[in-house]
């Protein structure tokens, strides 16, 4: 990461440029030690998973994992399911629009978890 992504985004947006002792997966940014705690505090953001720099994943490879998990047809929702009637993967509202009727759609993260148990 270069050392701009470093800096903690809240406090960028106020014209801050402090730098984030650690980073949000959910937001996507870097938080300074204040809004580390601001952020803990918040109802919605409590649960957040913050990590240290050393575990997040350069921007590239990032971005590039993020296009797997894109719906084609909606950009910004995550396929969640499997259409095996159409081979396809789609998002809660391509699976609702388009795939309403076929007789196989599964969740992905149910067919991975089925998978990779191995049997005693």
């Amino acid at each position: 990461m270069s050392v701009k992504q470093y800096l903690c985004g809240p406090c960028l947006v106020d014209k801050g440029e402090i730098v984030g002792i650690v980073y949000c997966r959910e937001c996507e940014e870097p938080l300074c030690g204040h809004c580390k705690q601001d952020h803990a505090r918040t109802k919605v953001s409590k649960h957040h998973k913050l990590v240290d720099f050393a575990d997040v994943p350069p921007k590239e490879i990032h971005e590039f994992l993020k296009n797997l998990i894109a719906c084609p047809n909606h950009e910004k929702q995550e396929v969640v399911y499997l259409c095996k009637d159409h081979d396809m993967s789609c998002c809660n509202k391509c699976a609702m629009a388009d795939h309403r009727k076929c007789e196989e759609v599964k969740v992905l993260s149910d067919i991975v978890n089925d998978k990779w148990i191995v049997p005693d």
